[in-house]
């Protein structure tokens, strides 16, 4: 599994990981936990695009190594091959996003510009994590180093229900791009660099020759995305179902395991 968790990683940017005994268990205990949060008093302002999405960045209130409560941790043999994979011990996991889709995805926010909800409708909110808008110009600058996005799905949702969107090969040309604009300056002064333009002419070319693809996930799959890829959030048509009537509820873990150096030109 290491060798092509590895060669998945290098050459498309992402690694799938097909539902096991573990994951399922983890997911289906951890379900009730996700939508909790989704209702909690002080998570309402996660709620966006008109109550369509729920953001839920760090709203998950587990432990280190994933588990809510009582609840199972996540699997370790999973916890060792991204260790590995970060060439780090196992660390400490971040709190874990819930993001939550439901029918009709994206809606017009009326709080975000015309430009904003125009590049979610036409290219899905295309983004590199870790690239931070600051300040009232909102210049970009690398202030999180994400070793990895792990996404774990906790429901059962039809395929077209917004999967996430990845540009294949889009990891290769971040990765180069950063490496020329930061290799040689000490990692504590990477982000005192605006990032902004370059990014966005790199993303730019990126959309316009590369096609997207989307990753749906059942209930219990997850996938690793590369911490460099362009990726973003797929729709759901306004004529598709929720069958369930839970939505798409995706957990995701992004800690930072890698030393700067691995992080910039490693695997």
């Amino acid at each position: 599994m290491h060798q092509r968790f590895l060669s998945d990683m290098a050459n498309q940017g992402w690694h799938r990981l097909a539902a096991n005994a573990a994951l399922l268990n983890w997911s289906q205990a951890h379900l009730p936990a996700a939508q909790a949060c989704m209702q909690a008093t002080q998570n309402l302002q996660w709620w966006r695009y008109q109550d369509t999405w729920f953001a839920g960045v760090n709203a998950l209130d587990n432990d280190k190594l994933g588990a809510v409560a009582n609840n199972p941790s996540l699997p370790k043999s999973l916890l060792t091959s991204l260790a590995n994979y970060c060439e780090s011990p196992i660390k400490p996991l971040d709190q874990g996003q819930i993001s939550a889709i439901f029918p009709s995805y994206p809606q017009i926010d009326p709080q975000q510009s015309t430009a904003a909800n125009r590049f979610r409708q036409e290219h899905f909110a295309a983004h590199l994590d870790g690239l931070v808008p600051l300040g009232t110009q909102r210049r970009r600058h690398l202030t999180e180093q994400h070793s990895f996005i792990l996404g774990i799905s906790l429901t059962e949702h039809p395929p077209a229900a917004a999967p996430i969107m990845v540009w294949p090969g889009s990891h290769q040309r971040i990765q180069q791009w950063l490496i020329n604009t930061l290799e040689g300056m000490p990692p504590n002064q990477w982000q005192e660099v605006d990032l902004t333009y370059a990014y966005q002419t790199l993303r730019h070319q990126i959309l316009h020759d590369t096609q997207p693809q989307a990753l749906h996930l059942a209930k219990g799959e997850a996938y690793v995305l590369h911490r460099h890829i362009i990726h973003g959030m797929g729709h759901w048509p306004e004529d598709l179902e929720d069958g369930h009537q839970q939505g798409r509820i995706i957990a995701y873990f992004r800690p930072c395991w890698h030393s700067p150096q691995k992080w910039l030109s490693g695997a």
